[in-house]
């Protein structure tokens, strides 16, 4: 089935011209990335190794990851400290979140004395265009406690043929992430890490996907939808000859309602409707999908209708063509 895409510019393309994505090609747009956030950490002054940035992709998905360690310390006389002494000692008891936090925290020797820190795992995600493969969003994902982020990615891991979700992620470095010894010598303390790490993050998005199309995958997934539910003529008519009639009784007056291919168009009492006729009664509206009850629900009502943010932009193509079907060259 083909239908249109938008580009990570925001171009509308035919689905049929999508670039394959392959694994080498992530791994070096990744390789070269870990580099970038590695030398501008370092221009902080934070000092990482070579392998802080862990590389992962999801096969099947639009993200594009780069993993790493972080470290908050913990006071001697801390509460947390005492519930997890507590805990081991079998003098309290525990929920599974609370388990996940006291097995998060670990002792290490600094200058001879005892000192406790607690690890976190970390995600800056790149959200990939799933058109031409490219970058447009990039964002830091809230730090999680090393155990339940091991777990997430043990449950989520790509494994052909078993796990190949959407939210399936592959890891591409080796790095020993369920050694916590050595992820601890590693890591940068927590404040200090988020406070820079977002700002190359934020550098990076100004100077590197300046002019992406934050919401190109919306306009994609949305012109699917639109194509794989496209209504036969006869769902149109029925649908006009039902709509007419309810909008009648709704409003008391003549209605002028009349279709054109897939679309029903309603004008009258300071309206101006263009409805996208799909599949089993449901429709589309400014990018909304609606079953028909809640349609008419809604006009019932007179609750104005919600635009989604990147409809808008979509409207010089639907004033063009507003229905997605072949082009005659292909």
């Amino acid at each position: 089935m083909k239908y249109y895409m938008a580009d990570s510019r925001g171009a509308i393309r035919c689905s049929s011209e999508k670039e394959k994505l392959t694994g080498k090609k992530q791994k070096e747009q990744l390789e070269k990335t870990t580099e970038f956030f590695r030398q501008c950490l370092s221009k902080t002054g934070i000092q990482t190794a070579e392998d802080y940035f862990s590389t992962a992709i999801q096969p099947n998905g639009e993200y594009d990851g780069l993993m790493y360690f972080t470290k908050m310390q913990i006071d001697s006389s801390a509460e947390i400290l005492k519930q997890k002494i507590g805990f081991q000692n079998g003098d309290y008891k525990t929920s599974s979140a609370e388990r996940a936090v006291f097995d998060s925290i670990f002792e290490v020797r600094e200058n001879g004395r005892p000192c406790w820190y607690l690890l976190y795992g970390n995600w800056i995600l790149l959200k990939r265009n799933l058109f031409d493969n490219q970058w447009i969003t990039v964002q830091r994902e809230q730090p999680v406690v090393y155990q339940q982020f091991i777990s997430s990615i043990q449950k989520n891991a790509y494994v052909k043929g078993k796990n190949e979700s959407r939210n399936s992620i592959y890891l591409l470095s080796k790095k020993e992430i369920k050694n916590p010894d050595l992820l601890l010598q590693e890591a940068v303390m927590q404040e200090q890490s988020d406070k820079m790490t977002d700002k190359i993050i934020a550098f990076y998005a100004k100077s590197v996907l300046n002019g992406a199309d934050n919401f190109s995958n919306d306009k994609s997934a949305f012109f699917y939808r639109l194509t794989k539910e496209k209504p036969a003529p006869d769902e149109v008519y029925q649908s006009f000859k039902e709509m007419k009639y309810f909008l009648k009784r709704q409003t008391d007056t003549i209605v002028f309602l009349h279709y054109e291919g897939s679309d029903l168009i309603w004008k009258g009492n300071n309206q101006h409707l263009r409805f996208h006729v799909c599949k089993n009664g449901r429709f589309n509206i400014y990018g909304i999908f609606y079953e028909k009850e809640e349609l008419k629900q809604q006009i019932a009502a007179r609750m104005p209708f919600q635009r989604k943010e990147w409809y808008q932009s979509l409207m010089p193509f639907f004033e063009e063509q507003r229905y997605i079907q072949e082009r005659k060259e292909r």
